[in-house]
């Protein structure tokens, strides 16, 4: 146990310190904020999938004219 919480820690470690690295290369808080909300959206979008409609259902068909 011990061992696997020195890696842990050693890996938030290494997050910190990638984090860090990046606000000092990039130190525009828009920047940061930009390349995380695309970063947000390329994760959604390959999370989304198209929905799936009844052709035969007016009522599906309805939803997706109006």
């Amino acid at each position: 146990m011990e061992a696997n919480d020195f890696d842990s820690a050693q890996l938030e470690q290494e997050k910190l310190s990638l984090i860090k690295s990046i606000i000092k290369q990039y130190s525009s808080i828009a920047v940061l904020k930009s390349m995380l909300h695309w970063r947000e959206l390329t994760s959604l979008k390959s999370r989304v999938r198209s929905p799936l409609i009844d052709l035969k259902n007016k009522q599906d068909i309805e939803l997706f004219i109006n």
